[in-house]
């Protein structure tokens, strides 16, 4: 058994690279999504004007964007990189989205194997983090690489703690890891808790089965004390520096403060635990047997395995539940049918050791139940990407409409259009009001798509029609001749892949500029994203 078993963790490697090469295959040729479009207008257009580098600087001791609570300045500076190097094309600015999620993964599968001291270990975790269903997020969507910057570091900083003795190299590389991780999203704020829990199974490791909890804290506290101590000045120095950056909403994010009410806690975090069940429509047998299979594992583990592989599964089931609770402090809801599954990328190192915990076992049973587990999450992967694929052409069909209806526009004229927000779980228009416009304009520098047209997006109603009816149009063109405001609208039809015209109406009351919008868009492009009001 056990010499059949030693190409087992090369087998799944391979076996797990090679599924997500064909579940994210068509990843290069995609376009941009929602806020990736600002950053592939603005940074590209930096990079040719030459004040790139002064931005990232900038951002150093600034927010992300004005107003925001962000703070977030490595992957800022990665997205400067891109652009100086790519220019405006999304999809090699992804090939950086790709190696962080790859990279990720690494680390996991070195975390596993290091904690269990079994190699298949860490190939299960690895392949585990590799294919997990919500991931697409991160890879695909340009903006989802604040998660993975924040992810690699905390996943380098548990690394580094498992080998660090004292004050050494390894401290060190842990100290720097968890200074990047805050430097690419709030969520790294969770690190210092997660050192512990790995600095206590790095003791449990290195004493014996049997020993009683004390001792094993006692070990902790002698040998990773000094780690403990200087993780917690790290993270208070971030502390202290968002405090600076934003005296009065220094614990927000999201520009959300947080929920602390114990009641309605628990609500939400009933409510987050049971994300996954969003993105199941999508893949629902593939959905059931990743959930089956799970469920399996970690009961054979729970029943039937020893006391150090109940301690992989106790672990894996904190690190979920810190970030099932660090949401649900702030969001009431888990996304469901819209997008937001960025937010429990985290959450995946606590599966991946859970799974891997399970693997420790030689059981050819278990070890069944996890190639059926894998090959769940990548087909459940692939539908998900696919729903991305979909979105991304019809973004690269709208960018075509566009510059065919700046075209044909009469030069008296200036058109609004209604894009959806999302589709499905894909972010979609929003928060490119200007940047779709300009980036459907690049291949004909000589039209100009913005002076003739802007998106809004369903969210938006209710600003637009105040919008309307301030001279909008020439706070966002330079054209000399445009109109005050808006005078034609239109939608974008997938069927026909053409804007259609909505013809015009005054602005009038907001519940009559509602009606008009809803009716209008229902009658000619019926797939957009209803209206509200």
């Amino acid at each position: 058994m056990t010499g059949s078993m030693r190409g087992w963790p090369r087998f799944v490697i391979v076996v797990a690279l090679a599924l997500f090469a064909w579940t994210h295959h068509h990843a290069l040729g995609m376009s941009g999504f929602a806020d990736d479009l600002g950053l592939l207008v603005d940074l590209s257009q930096r990079a040719q004007h030459g004040t790139l580098l002064a931005d990232v600087f900038a951002h150093i001791s600034q927010p992300l964007w004005p107003g925001s609570t962000m703070w977030r300045p490595l992957p800022y500076a990665s997205f400067a990189l891109d652009a100086q190097l790519w220019g405006a094309d999304a999809g090699l600015w992804r090939v950086t989205n790709l190696a962080l999620h790859i990279a990720c993964a690494g680390v996991t599968g070195l975390i596993c194997c290091d904690v269990t001291q079994r190699v298949r270990a860490g190939a299960v975790g690895f392949a585990v983090f590799l294919l997990i269903p919500w991931s697409p997020e991160v890879v695909i969507w340009l903006a989802g690489r604040f998660d993975g910057w924040a992810t690699l570091g905390v996943l380098l900083a548990l690394w580094a703690a498992l080998r660090s003795d004292g004050f050494d190299r390894w401290c060190a590389l842990s100290l720097v890891s968890g200074a990047c991780a805050y430097a690419s999203k709030e969520s790294a704020l969770m690190l210092p808790v997660w050192i512990a829990v790995i600095a206590l199974q790095a003791s449990h490791r290195e004493t014996a089965s049997d020993v009683s909890l004390k001792a094993v804290l006692h070990q902790t506290l002698k040998k990773r004390g000094i780690l403990l101590v200087t993780h917690l000045l790290v993270a208070a120095t971030y502390l202290f520096w968002r405090a600076t950056l934003f005296p009065a909403s220094s614990l927000n994010v999201y520009a959300a403060g947080p929920q602390l009410n114990p009641t309605q806690l628990a609500g939400q975090f009933w409510a987050h635990l049971k994300f996954p069940l969003g993105l199941a429509s999508l893949a629902p047998v593939a959905a059931w047997i990743v959930a089956i299979s799970f469920v399996s594992l970690v009961a054979i583990v729970t029943v039937a395995g020893r006391g150090k592989q109940k301690s992989f599964v106790v672990a894996g089931a904190f690190f979920i539940a810190t970030v099932v609770t660090a949401i649900a402090i702030y969001i009431p809801a888990a996304p469901g049918e819209g997008d937001g599954y960025r937010l429990y990328y985290l959450a995946t190192v606590g599966i991946a050791l859970t799974v891997a915990g399970a693997a420790t076992s030689s059981s050819r049973a278990t070890l069944a139940a996890i190639v059926v587990l894998l090959g769940a999450m990548a087909f459940w992967q692939q539908r998900v990407t696919d729903e991305w694929l979909r979105a991304s052409r019809e973004m690269q069909s709208t960018e075509v409409a566009f510059r065919s209806a700046a075209i044909a526009m009469p030069s008296q004229d200036y058109g609004l259009v209604l894009l959806s927000d999302h589709l499905g779980h894909v972010p979609f228009a929003r928060n490119a009001q200007g940047a779709l416009p300009t980036l459907a304009g690049l291949p004909m520098p000589t039209v100009d798509v913005l002076s003739r047209l802007v998106v809004f997006t369903p969210p938006q109603i209710d600003e637009w029609h105040r919008l309307a009816q301030e001279g909008v149009v020439r706070k966002i063109t330079a054209r000399s001749d445009s109109p005050p405001n808006p005078t034609q609208y239109f939608c974008f039809d997938p069927r026909t892949q053409k804007l259609q015209t909505l013809g015009f109406w005054s602005t009038g009351m907001l519940e009559d500029w509602r009606r008009k919008w809803r009716e209008s868009v229902d009658a000619m492009c019926p797939p957009t994203t209803a209206l509200g009001g």
